[in-house]
């Protein structure tokens, strides 16, 4: 497809730069028989049919950007979008003391001259050197003395990446509002946003109708941020993120397609997830083998060739 079939008129007085006060008050839109009506979010337990299972993505939104000043005063901003050592992966990266580097975006790094700042706030001194030049970003190696997880630094030196499209600066109710209330498993750079509305009662209201909820994690990375530049969408590289899911929650969807019930996915993110272990369970069945360190990661295209049980089985088998 042609990314200008995309296009359309967007104001920016139509972009909400701060949440309502109640979550749940947001509007909802519907779209039901041929028909569209405006509702609001806490209406959405009457709208979905009891046994309905539904998949929300649980990942937290880490204090990701760090803003900085260098020995000239000049402003730095560094953005950690992906672990490169000692760890890869997100949840063991997280847990990484004293030292450890990222792939990382800087703002303003023409003026990051010496390519190394110290900053320091109370005894908790940090060492941030700019190690090499990637193609997209920079490799960035933080050194600090104490025994403090990376999770912690990001929590103490960081700020929460608010999207780009909200002209604003960060608001101390940022930390709180720009997460969902499930939010467990840190990792991603952004909030998976069609959750954000969710609040515990409405969460209750689902339950008590019967609807069965489930959780999946998928750390959002910085492909949520990277301009499309392609004419075609065929031509569109998207970077990887890391997903976590359990045997039970593969199981009820096997239940769920088994008795033809209604699944739903809550945003994009947890439906890419669930296209992810459809295609994994493919490349098992096709007996692909599968690189140690990607583990069992999928290529951007592919053609569907098995039904979704099929696949689901594969996986738990697997």
């Amino acid at each position: 497809m042609l990314i200008n079939e995309f296009d359309y008129p967007l104001p920016n007085e139509k972009i909400a730069q701060f949440p309502l006060d109640q979550r749940s008050d947001a509007k909802l839109l519907v779209y039901q028989n041929k028909t569209i009506s405006t509702k609001h979010f806490y209406d959405l337990p009457t709208l979905l049919p009891p046994k309905t299972l539904m998949l929300f993505n649980d990942t937290k939104v880490v204090k990701a950007r760090l803003l900085l000043k260098n020995e000239t005063g000049a402003n730095i901003e560094i953005f950690c979008l992906e672990p490169h050592s000692p760890h890869t992966e997100v949840a063991s990266a997280m847990q990484q003391t004293q030292s450890c580097m990222w792939k990382c975006l800087i703002g303003n790094a023409k003026r990051f001259k010496n390519d190394t700042i110290k900053t320091k706030i109370d005894d908790f001194e940090l060492q941030i050197t700019k190690k090499q030049t990637l193609e997209e970003g920079f490799l960035v190696q933080f050194d600090w003395n104490s025994t403090k997880t990376f999770a912690e630094l990001l929590q103490i030196f960081g700020k929460i990446p608010i999207p780009p499209y909200m002209k604003r600066q960060n608001s101390p109710t940022d930390d709180q509002r720009y997460q969902t209330v499930y939010a467990q498993h840190q990792g991603a750079i952004a909030a998976p946003t069609a959750g954000l509305h969710f609040t515990d009662a409405v969460l209750e209201q689902l339950k008590q109708k019967k609807i069965r909820q489930s959780h999946l994690t998928l750390h959002v990375g910085a492909g949520t941020f990277k301009p499309i530049t392609a004419a075609n969408t065929d031509d569109h590289q998207m970077h990887t993120e890391e997903i976590y899911i359990t045997k039970k929650t593969i199981s009820q969807l096997i239940e769920q397609k088994k008795d033809q019930l209604p699944i739903v996915a809550v945003g994009t993110t947890s439906l890419r997830t669930l296209e992810t272990l459809y295609f994994i369970g493919q490349n098992i069945l096709e007996n692909k083998p599968f690189d140690q360190i990607k583990q069992l990661s999928i290529d951007q295209w592919n053609a569907t060739k098995y039904t979704p049980i099929e696949t689901l089985k594969a996986i738990l088998n697997h």
